[in-house]
Order: C-alpha cells, then structure tokens, then sequence
C-alpha cells in the first residue's frame, strides 16, 4: 500500500512552465511581418535621435536647391517647391511622427485599460455606460472618428496637440474592450475568486498557512492573462 502510494507521487510532476516574456518573444519573432514592422521602427528611432548628425541640408532653410528638383546624387529625393531638401525634411519629421505615435498611445493605453478593468469587474450598470460608450465609439473607422475629433478640438487646442488628442481618444476603445474580455474571463475561471479570497487571506493568516490559496500564484495568473490579452493587441501598432 504504501509502496503504490509512494510510486504515485514519484510519478505526479507538475508540468514544465515556461516564463511569459520567453513565450512572447518567441511568438513575436515567429512573424515575419511584425519583424518587419520592428525593423523599420528601430530605423526611424535612429533617424530621430541622430536626425542633426544624419541630414545633409538644414531642413527648414529654403533655397537649398531649385525647386521641385528630380533626384540626383546631391539631393537624394529631390527638393519640395520652396527648394529644400525633400531627405532632410523627412529625417526631422520622424521625430514628430514618433512623438505622436508614443504619446497616443501611452495615453490610450493608460485610460483604456483601466475603463476596461473596472467595466469588467464590477459589471451592472457600470459595465453597460462604459462598455456602451466604447462601442459608440467603434462604431466609427478610426481614422475617421481621429479626423472628426481633430476637427472639433482644434478651437480649443493648438499645434500637434490636436493630433494627438484625437488619436488617443480613437485608440482607447481597443484597449478598453481587450482588457473587459480579459477580466470578464478571469472572472468566470478558477482565478475569478481572487478579489474576495485576497480580502480573506489579508485577514486571515491561517487559510494562507494552510495552503488553501495562494496570494503570489493567483496574482501571478491575473497579470498573465492581462499581458497575453494586451500584447496580443498592441501588435497591431507595429
């Protein structure tokens, strides 16, 4: 008898885990595409920070060249109508284009996800406006509804900031429903009990000594889902 119980433990191993940070980047490096996309982001990163050190022609200075001038070896994409040099211009002006690109989604991303949690979780009627509001705004292609709002705020803000503004507002949406999903599933599974067993095991050490849940494990889970779900969606931005 006790033999054959000692052979089922020797036999019952907990399976092989494997860390979500290897696991994301051997998906993400399997696609060819998002590689792609990843080196040419590096590119316009480089060209931003060493944009001074990389042009050839001051890029706002005019009279650089003729105007509207073909390519040639002294003007490597030609010149623009006030004759400055078409490569430099576009140089300077990856670091706008990151400059937005970063900030929107940032702020997007640090709205929507938590709109998306707290639909998600607490449900009801906070779950109806929110979740309501997120697809009134998805009702609209994305870029339409960012030109749409530019237009709106521009009497009210100035400059890049217009852009800005508007494409944060487009992109929140899209986290904010990835993130309800992700909560809406951990509640339905076995981890869907975090929030309450955490405020029992807070004031009780007893469960937590016993073994009957485990605080680190559960949290563990919760971010899990959350990243896979998060960075499954911020692929699309590459």
């Amino acid at each position: 008898m006790v033999e054959k119980h000692t052979s089922e433990i020797a036999f019952s191993e907990a399976p092989v885990r494997v860390s979500e940070w290897r696991r994301f980047r051997r998906v993400f490096f399997e696609r060819k595409l998002v590689t792609f996309g990843l080196v040419i982001l590096l590119l316009m990163v480089i060209a931003a920070v060493f944009a001074p050190l990389l042009v050839p022609y001051d890029p706002y200075q005019p009279g650089k060249g003729e105007s509207l001038l073909q390519p040639s070896t002294k003007h490597l994409l030609g010149t623009d109508l006030l004759g400055r040099d078409t490569l430099s211009r576009l140089i300077y002006g990856a670091r706008t284009a990151l400059m937005v690109g970063f900030i929107s989604v940032f702020t997007s991303f640090f709205i929507g996800v938590p709109l998306g949690i707290i639909a998600g979780y607490f449900g009801g009627i906070i779950n109806m406006v929110i979740m309501r509001a997120m697809d009134a705004l998805m009702c609209f292609p994305m870029l339409l509804l960012a030109l749409f709002l530019a237009a709106v705020l521009k009497d009210y803000f100035s400059g890049i900031w217009v852009v800005i503004i508007a494409l944060s507002i487009a992109i929140i949406p899209g986290y904010a429903r990835v993130t309800h999903g992700v909560t809406l599933s951990i509640k339905e599974s076995d981890v869907g009990t975090y929030p309450a067993q955490c405020l029992s095991a807070a004031d009780s050490a007893d469960d937590d000594a016993a073994g009957g849940f485990n605080l680190g494990r559960s949290r563990a889970q919760l971010l899990g889902h959350t990243r896979r779900g998060l960075g499954s969606h911020g692929l699309r931005w590459l």
